[in-house]
């Protein structure tokens, strides 16, 4: 039994195959053209490296959400 991906069944395959590789530690999306995407396999220090890499990047953006906009309340409302 065959089963033929139909266009849109195939680009959201694409797009969620892509999306879990950039997820992973383990390899890096090198290149994509069109129907292929070509992954690098990264060694144990690389994958360390980038380990890091994500968890500074999550520390600062909760430390810039943190420092976001603070809210207030006027104190005087004019009316015209």
């Amino acid at each position: 039994m065959e089963y033929v991906l139909g266009s849109k069944d195939y680009t959201k395959g694409k797009l969620m195959l892509l999306a879990c590789l950039r997820k992973s530690d383990d390899v890096e999306v090198m290149r994509r053209d069109g129907g292929k995407i070509t992954c690098r396999i990264l060694s144990e220090e690389e994958r360390r490296e980038k380990r890091s890499m994500r968890r500074e990047f999550r520390e600062r953006r909760t430390q810039n959400t943190d420092e976001a906009i603070p809210s207030f309340e006027p104190r005087y409302i004019m009316e015209l």
